[in-house]
């Protein structure tokens, strides 16, 4: 399988020193540094000595630069740090940035593997590619009070001792990965000003993690619910997460890179509101060691579970598989794991695309359909049970005397003891015969029988047909709600245009109905 993945781009590891800058080395040394100078605006940068961005241990020990030099019979004010100016340079151990600084370099002080700490000025705006990555000793990075950085670029801080990073306020953007790979990182707070962030994790890698959250007020991020990771509200993806994330059932999505490398991370629950699941969400994750996709799953890009090599179970409740990648798991998982499928959709899956390459399919005794959740209890024989996916039953809830999973076919029996338990539901309505104790839900057993998408009473018919529900019998109020007890509509209509779907109708005073509508 071909696989690419900027794995640190390790193009870098190499200094990435042969990249195009525009930076352009210099022999002019004043008090120990480097520079180029602008004549015409009166400013200089610091910068490498002659052709070497290697840096080649110019600068040693903790470097002060000045706000301003003097040269010749003119004064220049030090406005940048330029690209490469510090690159390599591992006797470098401190460095002073003056309050003139307005941009950090390109790979300004990359791989100064010996820099402990720095103080970045307020009058930074922003802080270039590279700028800090594989400074391997760097644990205090101090931001001047009322700083004005607003963009944090690729890689920026990527490699670092860093445990904690305090974002200035003012910043509003930061690319990707510009704080991925460090080690020591256990807490992360976003400030309430950051607006944008990368579709690619700048937190990735971080496998120490257990604090992460954006501050209260920020308009485009969250941390719903205590959940330790970062959601991006509009949409309600999670871009980011760590091993103590519990995702809220919110969520509709799992962004790319969101629980990448996360090596630590044993289990995660999801719950029935996320439908899709990004590339390399789950990169690495080595001990995961099972994984359960939800029955609304619709969409997984391509590598999201790759070196994921651990997993022994994969358990799949859509009711029909859907779409993957054949990269999305490594040959091992395709060839060891066990895929645990809804009751009647082995055969399904054994043609599916991707699916297939699993030498191992089994089926489950459980399987959810329309929202409600079954256990298989005998051959054609099944009983509702609680919810599985992190979303409770609410408002009222019909049971159907048959139901179909797969290609299999099952009488609803019986009703589990703690199906309800916990749950908003007002009312159940079920069929002759159904076994259930329910405590203080309100029951309401039905003196009726369904046939095909009709339900009738005596005096009352409902029924689904292409593009409309219809009733029959009656002149009373018509309600009609979705799956989730919530009502759509009220109307004294008996021929209701409507989208295609489930719907729960309650004429008049008769019995709430389930009608498919094609």
């Amino acid at each position: 399988m071909n696989k690419s993945i900027s794995t640190l781009r390790i193009v870098a590891s190499a200094f990435v020193l042969s990249m195009a800058s525009s930076a352009v080395a210099s022999d002019l040394l004043i008090d120990g540094l480097y520079y180029n100078l602008d004549s015409i605006n009166g400013t200089a940068e610091v910068t490498y000595k002659g052709s070497c961005r290697c840096g080649g241990n110019v600068y040693t020990g903790e470097v002060i630069i000045p706000s301003q030099i003097a040269y010749g019979a003119n004064t220049y004010v030090v406005s940048a740090i330029g690209d490469y100016a510090f690159a390599g340079n591992s006797k470098l151990t401190a460095v002073s940035i003056p309050e003139t600084v307005t941009r950090i370099g390109k790979l300004a002080f990359f791989a100064c593997v010996n820099m402990q700490r720095v103080t970045i000025p307020a009058s930074v705006d922003e802080i270039d590619g590279f700028a800090f990555q594989f400074c391997s000793r760097l644990a205090e990075v101090n931001f001047e009070e009322g700083s004005h950085l607003k963009v944090i670029n690729e890689y920026a801080f990527c490699r670092t001792a860093l445990a904690y990073l305090s974002i200035p306020e003012s910043a509003n953007e930061i690319c990707p990965v510009a704080f991925c790979h460090n080690k020591n990182m256990t807490d992360l707070v976003l400030p309430k000003n950051i607006t944008k962030i990368s579709v690619q994790n700048p937190f990735c890698y971080n496998t120490q993690l257990v604090t992460m959250r954006a501050e209260e007020g920020n308009p485009s991020f969250d941390s719903r619910d205590n959940c330790n990771a970062l959601i991006q509200t509009a949409t309600n993806t999670l871009i980011a997460g760590c091993k103590t994330t519990v995702i809220p059932n919110t969520v509709k999505a799992l962004g790319r890179s969101s629980f990448n490398n996360c090596t630590d991370l044993d289990s995660i629950f999801i719950p029935a509101s996320v439908d899709s699941i990004g590339k390399y969400a789950f990169y690495t994750c080595t001990g995961l060691k099972k994984f359960t996709f939800p029955s609304s799953m619709k969409v997984m890009a391509d590598s999201t579970f790759w070196k994921a090599t651990n997993l022994e179970e994969v358990i799949s409740l859509t009711a029909k598989p859907f779409k993957i990648d054949e990269s999305d798991f490594e040959d091992i998982t395709y060839n060891t794991a066990v895929l645990k499928v809804a009751p009647g959709t082995k055969k399904l899956y054994q043609t599916a695309t991707g699916w297939r390459k699993f030498a191992q399919i089994v089926e489950l005794d459980m399987f959810v359909k329309d929202g409600v959740y079954y256990r298989v209890i005998d051959e054609g024989k099944a009983e509702v049970i609680a919810p599985q996916e992190g979303i409770a039953y609410a408002g009222n809830v019909v049971i159907p005397a048959s139901v179909k999973s797969g290609d299999n076919s099952y009488a609803v029996t019986a009703i589990a003891d703690d199906a309800f338990a916990g749950s908003n539901v007002k009312q159940v309505s079920m069929p002759k015969g159904v076994k259930a104790n329910l405590g203080n839900v309100k029951v309401v057993v039905r003196n009726t029988y369904s046939k095909g998408n009709d339900f009738e009473s005596a005096n009352v018919k409902v029924y689904g047909q292409k593009g409309y529900i219809a009733i029959e019998g009656s002149d009373a109020e018509a309600k009609v709600y979705n799956t989730a007890g919530v009502m759509i509509l009220t109307t004294l209509k008996r021929s209701i245009p409507i989208e295609q779907g489930i719907y729960i109708v309650k004429v008049g005073d008769n019995e709430a109905t389930k009608v498919v509508v094609e």
